[in-house]
């Protein structure tokens, strides 16, 4: 038997007393997700696209998820801070419309790896910066992604965690990728 969006987040919401991240590209079934969840879940992710925010945006404020915001558009993702600073700006500014508060809004800076540009590190670094300092985003929260390393198994993702928790980490977010 296959499982579904809806069954996993029923197993998951049975067992773990933490949030759930889910994660998909199809709005449908992080629709299906969110239905099930008994939890106020993440969502990832909405991005700068039109496209995107209309499809999303809806479901978060139905369902009252918070929303993990990618700092990236229909050109991709900027090579500047100013430039992704101005779609985190304009997510917010979208998502305002929709009725969902900056303070269910989680902006992910996103960190290119430094084999692709010498520069990748002082970007992301560049960029918390300065959606940190922005008042039109002030109750967000800002992170950077990092490379994944769920792929890798479970035993080699535990020392990871435990470095995370060791540094500070106060909260873990479980992800849940129903189309993959």
């Amino acid at each position: 038997m296959r499982a579904t969006p809806g069954s996993v987040c029923e197993g998951f919401a049975d067992v773990f007393d933490f949030a759930l991240q889910i994660d998909s590209a199809d709005p449908e079934a992080i629709e299906k997700s969110l239905r099930i969840y008994n939890g106020k879940a993440l969502i990832n992710s909405v991005n700068g696209k039109e496209e995107d925010m209309k499809k999303i945006f809806p479901l978060a404020k139905k369902y009252g998820g918070v929303l993990v915001a990618l700092t990236l558009d229909e050109d991709g993702i900027p090579e500047t801070a100013q430039g992704r600073l101005a779609i985190a700006r304009r997510i917010i500014e979208t998502a305002a419309k929709y009725g969902i508060e900056k303070k269910n809004i989680i902006v992910d800076a996103l960190t290119m790896t430094v084999g692709a540009s010498a520069d990748a590190a002082k970007i992301t670094l560049d960029s918390l910066a300065l959606i940190k300092k922005s008042s039109a985003l002030k109750q967000c929260s800002v992170f950077p992604t990092y490379p994944s390393v769920c792929r890798r198994g479970m035993l080699s993702t535990l020392p990871f965690l435990r470095k995370l928790f060791a540094g500070g980490l106060t909260r873990l977010y479980q992800t849940l990728c129903p189309t993959r």
